[in-house]
């Protein structure tokens, strides 16, 4: 018989645990605080709480105490002259109006900005259950102030909540959750409603970073970005590369092509003077009468450009795109291998050519200090290149020349590494 009584009253409690947690919590918006507002946005104090007390109203496992039945108790403890958030002026007016929540606010500012702050405590306790800083004008402030306070009725109701920790790089970054400021990273154990949220951390004299995240509950989700130094907009580069370059005619070798090169990024627009190099391969084979002679032929091309480029899109902590054009000089010397030469290197030719191009590439790593690039080109030769080609004259006769012209037109495909300095 006792046990059976132990065992109903054991039932017994749980099952008004579970009424009790299942019970909707009460919520009371009481008048709000007019810091330095000014009188004419005192309107405010009174307005907003009641604006706000209709959008919870909408949430789930809320119940909104009716304002006009707290008015009286409203005035009596003068919250919203004091502006004084004490655990016990907190219990007191939770008590008076039967309420398990209060939602306290204070505001600041002029009509083109104002801040206004929200917090959620819990009546209890005095603890304060989540919080938000909403910064807007006021044409804009009622619907950003609701959207606060319906992001914070997850938090208020207990149901449905994960939880997001936000680590940025470096720390002291201000994030922000669905447009509202939930404080600086490290974020630890912020809650959230569950769903889809729009995060962004911003951090002066640094990139914003932003993402959406989905929060599932009683999850732990966690945003680590990496904030690039805004100096990555107004930095100076110096670096090598090395690229594959493939003539568009037929009778010349692919070859190496080594740059150097110096440069500024402003803004979006990245300025940078070039010096490239390259030993091109020419060889022609000879028919004589004695069988096929090969003669050893190549340019030595050296050329100065000026390079103007992009960054069409916003910087990521990887890899940036960039696309550009560039306009230089070049020279192009025609040598051949004669062992009566005293190095056996004869100069044949030179001609200076002027080059148009464009390109489209990517920085890897952008934020270090060090960075790889790949890049791939294109570049145009306005004007043609002559070219001396020989012949065999038979058996009595030596050799002799023609000229030839053609497109000295080339791709080049590559990379390099740069070092960015202020």
């Amino acid at each position: 018989m006792k046990r059976a009584i132990l065992l109903s009253c054991i039932a017994g409690a749980v099952l008004y645990s579970h009424i009790l947690a299942a019970a909707p919590r009460t919520v009371a918006v009481v008048n709000f605080t007019n810091h330095t507002g000014g009188k004419g946005l005192q309107y405010l104090s009174n307005s907003l709480p009641e604006s706000l007390s209709a959008s919870l109203a909408q949430a789930k496992g809320i119940q909104v105490a009716e304002r006009g039945q707290i008015a009286a108790i409203i005035s009596e403890i003068a919250l919203s002259q004091t502006g004084l958030f004490d655990e016990q002026m907190v219990t007191g007016a939770g008590t008076l109006v039967k309420a398990d929540v209060l939602i306290l606010g204070s505001y600041s500012g002029n009509p083109e900005n104002i801040i206004l702050t929200v917090k959620a405590v819990e009546v209890a306790t005095g603890r304060v259950l989540d919080g938000r800083v909403v910064q807007a004008p006021l044409a804009e402030l009622f619907d950003v102030a609701s959207q606060a306070v319906l992001s914070m009725a997850a938090v208020i109701s207990g149901e449905n909540l994960g939880i997001l920790n936000v680590s940025t790089t470096p720390d002291g970054a201000d994030v922000y959750v669905d447009g509202m400021l939930a404080g600086k990273s490290p974020l630890v154990d912020y809650k959230l409603a569950v769903g889809t949220h729009r995060l962004k951390a911003v951090k002066r004299g640094f990139m914003d970073a932003d993402t959406k995240l989905s929060i599932e509950k009683d999850a732990r989700e966690s945003w680590t970005p990496v904030l690039g130094e805004s100096r990555v907009r107004n930095r100076s580069e110096i670096g090598l590369g090395v690229s594959y370059l493939r003539p568009t005619y037929k009778e010349l070798d692919p070859a190496p092509m080594f740059t150097f090169f110096l440069g500024h990024t402003y803004s979006k627009i990245n300025i940078s003077g070039e010096f490239a190099y390259a030993v091109i391969n020419h060889n022609q084979d000879i028919d004589t009468p004695f069988g096929m002679i090969s003669q050893e032929r190549w340019y030595r091309y050296m050329g100065l450009s000026v390079h103007a480029a992009v960054l069409p899109f916003e910087t990521s902590g990887y890899v940036t795109p960039y696309a550009g054009v560039f306009a230089g000089y070049s020279s192009l010397m025609d040598f051949r291998t004669n062992k009566s030469e005293s190095n056996n290197d004869e100069k044949l030719a030179s001609q200076n050519l002027w080059h148009l191009g464009a390109k489209l590439g990517m920085t890897v790593a952008p934020f270090a200090k060090v960075a790889l690039f790949l890049e791939g080109r294109f570049y145009y030769y306005p004007a043609k290149v002559t070219r001396e080609v020989f012949e065999s004259q038979g058996i009595l006769g030596g050799l002799k020349s023609h000229e030839t012209e053609y497109s000295f037109n080339h791709f080049t495909i590559g990379g390099g590494v740069k070092y960015f300095f202020q």
